[in-house]
């Protein structure tokens, strides 16, 4: 298994993987789909491979205006800045300009609020 990109260096030299005994520190793309706050009672949220545990916002829960996300890497989408299915789980290194500006700012947002619990492998 590979780390996607650069991230592997990154996620360990900045963030703390929040231990738990029911979450697992590493996903595929098909684990990390299953913490979708409906398959499993946590909802999981990725950007550019760090995974976020965002239950305890109501926003990423079953029904909500952003449960599109959850179970999901959501780089893409959120860089722009797009409710569409298809922009889910894609690689955001071709990302350009005002993307790559917004899915910073993503990544700093879900940083600050939420604990990071792991990393999409791939």
């Amino acid at each position: 298994r590979r780390v996607h990109g650069e991230f592997d260096i990154e996620l360990s030299r900045s963030c703390d993987i929040m231990s738990a005994d029911n979450i697992p520190s590493e996903f595929t793309l098909a684990e990390l789909h299953q913490w979708n706050g409906a398959q499993k009672p946590i909802v999981l949220v990725a950007l550019k491979g760090v995974v976020y545990d965002v239950t305890s916002s109501g926003m990423y829960g079953p029904g909500n205006s952003y449960h599109i996300f959850a179970g999901h890497d959501a780089s893409v989408a959120l860089a722009k800045m797009s409710l569409e299915p298809q922009f889910l789980d894609m690689d955001w290194s071709s990302l350009q300009g005002d993307e790559v500006e917004a899915l910073e700012q993503w990544c700093q947002r879900l940083s600050q609020k939420y604990p990071v619990v792991g990393r999409v492998i791939r």
